[in-house]
């Protein structure tokens, strides 16, 4: 199937919306149970990486972030969305969707993107593990249901280094072992034993009647 990546817009609010109720409707995509008003998805998801696979005016999926948490030392961790219409499925539209939204996450400053899946979402969990993402962790009996959800996490290459969030580009070299010269280890020693002996025989004096 031929389709285009675009950024998202208004105007594809309505089929948004409808993809993400084709995904509440499988039971395996999200603990959501209604779909949301335009407003409420839009204030969720960050303004920027919004992306859609467009066929001619059929959109056929979508892909977006949300924030993780308001605390700036997660400044640079995302949650993944991707939601793939019925029809499209099973046809290389959510890997298309998934890396370009990992390519726009790295251009925007993240370092880290996260997904939680539930374990019956096998073609989810294939897709993320295909571009990068592994299992962290599972969380038991999340949300009303009680089920289990799994946490997939991608470290994207952009910031392998943990001081990245300082806004240093490159990893901080290591210092050099200093290699003290023997001879040098040698002199140390004698003088650490003339002044040992010095400073014992000046205490017999001092005691001495």
């Amino acid at each position: 199937m031929n389709f285009a990546l675009q950024p998202m817009n208004e105007a594809d609010g309505p089929v948004v919306l409808e993809i993400y109720r084709q995904g509440i409707a499988t039971g395996n995509a999200t603990f959501e149970t209604e779909t949301p008003s335009w407003e409420n998805w839009t204030a969720g998801h960050l303004a920027h990486s919004r992306i859609v696979a467009r066929n001619g005016p059929s959109v056929l999926g979508w892909a977006a972030l949300s924030p993780v948490s308001s605390r700036c030392v997660y400044a640079g961790v995302a949650e993944v969305s991707i939601y793939i219409a019925e029809e499209a499925r099973g046809l290389g539209v959510g890997r298309a969707l998934l890396e370009e939204l990992i390519r726009q996450s790295e251009n925007n400053g993240f370092w880290t993107l996260q997904a939680g899946i539930f374990p019956e979402n096998e073609a989810s969990i294939r897709l993320h593990k295909s571009c990068g993402f592994r299992e962290v962790g599972r969380r038991e009996r999340i949300g009303k249901a009680g089920r289990p959800l799994a946490r997939y996490s991608a470290r994207r290459k952009a910031q392998q280094d943990s001081t990245a969030y300082l806004g240093r580009a490159e990893p901080r070299p290591r210092p050099k072992p200093v290699r003290t010269p023997l001879s040098h280890c040698r002199k140390t020693r004698d003088s650490y034993q003339r002044h040992r002996f010095s400073d014992a025989a000046k205490s017999l004096a001092l005691d001495a009647p």
